[in-house]
């Protein structure tokens, strides 16, 4: 059995509906599996995913301000292997814009804070005796100012010579092995802790944002946000890359099918090196990737 049940709101401002659009935007999808005497075999589970997202924008004249808050969590239960979380994010926005010029293309200085952690603990499954993330480990805050340059109402490139990167790992644990980039504990010749390991690092670099959303047919929309960052102090040259895409399909008023793609590179989040006995050698940065299909009902209601 499968539901997807989002749910949309759009509404004004009470006090100047004039220059303020918010709402919010919320999704839940169900499985359940259950399976007796099945010759062809397999397990019984359930899986929750939901998810929500707050906005607030303001527009008037040469000023705009954009505040957009997403959450989501999901979880797959099976029989043998328990409870495995599948998808868990907080992400908090807040982008400031005064115009600066309409021709020939609009471009306007933007400021933007950008904040991404977790609700939960995070294992490197099957292995769930160990935790390798939690709330605030990591958390990361971006803060960027520069110019964004909109050469076409679809497209959107933002660009800043002077933006901070700051990763917290509010976990001793993690932060003592040096995860997510912070510097690691010290450790005498005997193994003896001498100091902890530090619970921020922070970054100083550029930073670029490519983001693209259209209609490309009717009731097909494609949205695109790509962020590149490279720190001036270490590594120069060297970029982490977080990579959305969305493809949404309206079907219908009430039907929709959406394909989210989410790709991340960053050089400081490193995964164990094992040899052919499963001793660990060492560590490397991956690729992460992530992909999500879901089909169900819609509906939306805006003021627009």
């Amino acid at each position: 059995m499968f539901m997807l049940v989002p749910v949309s709101f759009l509404a004004k401002s009470q006090e100047d509906t004039t220059y303020w659009r918010a709402g919010l935007s919320s999704t839940i999808a169900f499985s359940q599996l259950s399976l007796t005497n099945w010759a062809s075999g397999g397990q019984n589970s359930i899986a929750l995913n939901s998810g929500l997202t707050l906005f607030a924008d303001y527009a008037k004249e040469k000023i705009s301000w954009k505040n957009k808050i997403d959450l989501a969590y999901g979880f797959i239960q099976q029989k043998d292997d328990g409870y495995r979380k599948s998808d868990d994010r907080i992400i908090v926005i807040t982008e400031f814009g005064y115009l600066i010029s309409r021709k020939p293309n609009r471009m306007k200085w933007t400021t933007m804070i950008d904040f991404k952690t977790q609700f939960d603990k995070g294992y490197n499954y099957p292995n769930d005796s160990m935790k390798i993330s939690d709330f605030m480990a990591p958390g990361y805050l971006t803060i960027v100012t520069g110019l964004e340059y909109s050469p076409k109402p679809h497209l959107t490139v933002l660009y800043s010579p002077v933006s901070g990167k700051f990763t917290f790992v509010n976990d001793q644990r993690l932060s003592n092995a040096g995860g997510f980039g912070v510097e690691g504990a010290v450790y005498d010749i005997d193994g003896i802790l001498i100091q902890d390991g530090k619970n921020l690092n922070s970054e100083f670099g550029s930073y670029m944002r490519v983001q693209f959303e259209k209609e490309v047919m009717t009731n097909v929309t494609v949205f695109s946000k790509a962020e590149f960052f490279t720190d001036y102090l270490m590594d120069f040259g060297i970029i982490d890359v977080n990579w959305e895409s969305k493809l949404d399909m309206k079907i219908n008023n009430w039907l929709s099918a959406n394909l989210i793609l989410h790709l991340i590179y960053d050089r400081d989040i490193r995964f164990e090196v094992t040899d052919a006995n499963g001793i660990i050698t060492g560590t490397e940065d991956r690729i992460q990737f992530k992909e999500y299909l879901g089909v169900g009902f819609k509906y939306n209601v805006s003021n627009r």
